[in-house]
């Protein structure tokens, strides 16, 4: 499997936090489009560096997963699952 195919993965499963954070970040915005003490500038400043630190983050977590997957994909199938699947009854796949 490519390694934009894992990606496409890995965002699909989260989908729902990236959303959480879209939707913390319009918030953040629009508390400083109400409230005028608060500085637009500062707020963009502060959801710029947030995204920095999220998506550095993604790819590290990424990066960490995905090398465990494909480290799993090239083991071999053990013997002891190789006989089960020659086993005919339930006690034999059991004690095999």
């Amino acid at each position: 499997m490519t390694t934009s195919r894992w990606f496409l993965y890995f965002l699909r499963e989260r989908i729902a936090w990236i959303l959480m954070f879209v939707v913390f970040d319009i918030i953040m915005l629009c508390f400083g489009f109400l409230d005028d003490d608060i500085p637009y500038r500062n707020l963009w400043y502060v959801i710029g560096i947030k995204w920095i630190i999220s998506v550095f983050f993604l790819i590290r977590i990424f990066l960490k997963e995905t090398r465990f997957y494909m480290h799993l994909e090239t083991f071999e199938e053990i013997e002891v699952f190789q006989k089960n699947q020659l086993a005919e009854t339930p006690f034999e796949k059991v004690t095999l």
